[in-house]
């Protein structure tokens, strides 16, 4: 048992090695300042931080929220730069991960997949974009949440809009807003969104009329929103400039162009600021505002801008994914390392089981062998003792017959002798009434036969003597041969008297009661109520057999 436990307990296997609290502590400050660089909109520097950290992720299996952060941080980083479909990936992972820990879907989990089917919806891939917009709902829907709930209505309604029906489109918009006007929620920001897809479907279909009514809604919700940033209300302003452009006569248009101008004027320098005056100037040219040629020197100036700006950000995206891939090439290195040590060390624990296994079986085939050969010892000592007691039985029973046999034999030989001795006790009487006879004779004659009388009966007592001494000598020969007899049945019945004992022993010589009677001189009759006296001292029936019984004494 001892050699059973110490194998067992050499057949643990090595854990992966986890993280340890200084370790995660850094991971965590690697997350701070992914997203410190994020928030300033330098994706190139977050991206770093967040593959460092990423190195980690192997040995972050039982952190799931710490590994959450990192790919949402990349996914981010990702996006940032342009990576889309590397960004879909870590979403998908980061569900997969929050999942697990929370074992259901969250809200944060109908986020991310709202944002993989956006990105789905970029890269042209409708049944993925579909898939992940309907998933989104589905959550939502479970949650009980109406405003998410329209989410998914204007996202699935966006996918409509770009891969299938229009009028499909426009049915999702307006069950969006449907449902967000019975949630009575004021989702001010949510619902621009919503007005923008319904002008832009009007706008598809040249209804510029309705378009522009829609995108006037979106400004008079978000104009005095603070958490929109300028880039956003710029993007809205030119679009309802691009829509009144079309217009016959231009209602407002001027006004929409001045405003749309202060809102670019706001943002920072960047692709987004150029993109947006570039579009101005677009819309400046349909309006005939000012001189054409000078409004296309202006745009080509604000072009060239763009290009160069486009060209950093792009030579930064470029870094930021060779750095991407780098990581990922490193941390599937550590990986593989970890695999390898991992394998190494199972190699390892399977070698040490084995050698315990191998020793744990001889060790138990010596003692199976030594236990065979102590029960092949034991059974043949064990036969031998059988054989000898047989051996020793049959000796006693043997010499058992023979004392037996000499003891019947030797009761034979006395019971003729009792047989004889009772005969001279019947001559004994028979003398008696001679001596009695003569006397009385004697009595009858005369003097001169007395001297006759008297030798005859000197003669007569002399026989008798001999005969007297002849008795005792058989009595003594007969106590002698029965003393075990008497000694067995003394310690069974405790309470016979001698007499009973002498008549026990008579019935075993296989004795009559006239013989016994004549050897007591008693009459026969009183050695049979003797007999039944004696059955009930010995516990026998009426008619139980005397002799037998003694026999088996």
């Amino acid at each position: 048992m001892l050699l059973c436990i110490l194998v067992l307990a050499t057949e643990t296997r090595a854990d992966e090695v986890q993280l340890n609290k200084k370790e995660i502590d850094a991971v965590e400050s690697m997350l701070d300042s992914s997203l410190h660089y994020l928030d300033r909109n330098e994706p190139l520097s977050g991206i770093r931080w967040a593959t460092k950290a990423s190195y980690y992720l192997p040995r972050l299996k039982n952190n799931p929220f710490v590994r959450e952060e990192i790919h949402t941080l990349l996914a981010k980083s990702l996006v940032s730069l342009g990576a889309d479909r590397e960004a879909i990936t870590h979403w998908h992972s980061l569900v997969f991960h929050r999942k697990k820990a929370l074992g259901y879907y969250d809200l944060k989990c109908a986020f991310k997949y709202g944002a993989i089917g956006s990105k789905f919806l970029r890269l042209n891939e409708p049944d993925s974009c579909f898939w992940a917009f309907r998933k989104a709902m589905k959550i939502t829907g479970n949650l009980g949440i109406p405003v998410f709930y329209a989410s998914g209505w204007n996202n699935l309604g966006m996918a409509y809009q770009t891969f299938g029906s229009k009028d499909s489109a426009l049915i999702c918009f307006f069950n969006a807003l449907e449902t967000l006007e019975d949630s009575e929620t004021d989702a001010h920001l949510f619902k621009t969104s919503v007005y923008e897809n319904i002008a832009q479907h009007y706008y598809a279909e040249n209804r510029i009329n309705e378009a522009s009514f829609f995108y006037r809604k979106a400004i008079v919700l978000f104009a005095n929103l603070p958490e929109v940033g300028h880039h956003y209300k710029a993007n809205y302003y030119i679009n309802l400039g691009r829509y009144l452009s079309k217009i016959q006569g231009k209602p407002g248009l001027q006004g929409v162009i001045d405003t749309a101008h202060m809102m670019v004027a706001q943002i920072p320098k960047g692709s987004p600021k150029y993109q947006a005056l570039v579009d101005l100037l677009d819309i400046e040219l349909i309006a005939g505002n000012a001189e054409a040629k000078d409004l296309l020197i202006e745009k080509n100036k604000y072009l060239e801008l763009l290009n160069e700006a486009i060209k950093i950000e792009k030579d930064k995206a470029i870094e930021g994914l060779v750095n991407y891939k780098q990581a990922l090439l490193q941390q599937q290195q550590d990986i593989n390392r970890l695999e390898l040590a991992s394998k190494e060390e199972s190699i390892q624990v399977s070698r040490r089981i084995f050698r315990n296994r191998v020793a744990l079986l001889a060790a138990l085939a010596m003692i199976i062998l030594t236990a065979l050969i102590l029960i092949v010892i034991l059974n043949k000592k064990r036969t031998n003792r059988l054989l000898l007691e047989r051996k020793m039985t049959a000796l006693e029973i043997e010499n058992r017959r023979l004392e037996e046999e000499a003891l019947n034999k030797e009761l034979e030989s006395k019971k003729s002798d009792i047989v004889d001795l009772a005969l001279d006790n019947s001559r004994k009487l028979e003398f008696s009434k001679t001596v009695l006879a003569k006397l009385k004779e004697f009595q009858e004659r005369e003097n001169h036969d007395i001297n006759r009388v008297i030798r005859k009966l000197e003669a007569e007592f002399n026989h008798q003597s001999n005969t007297e001494s002849r008795i005792s000598t058989l009595q003594s020969n007969v106590d002698k041969v029965n003393q075990a007899f008497y000694k067995n049945i003394k310690d069974q019945f405790e309470g016979l008297t001698q007499g009973e004992l002498e008549l026990c022993g008579y019935i075993r010589l296989k004795l009559s009661g006239k013989e016994i009677a004549n050897l007591r001189n008693v009459n026969p009759d009183s050695i049979t109520k003797a007999k039944q006296r004696l059955r009930k001292k010995l516990g026998l029936g009426p008619n139980a057999d005397l002799y037998s019984f003694m026999q088996s004494v």
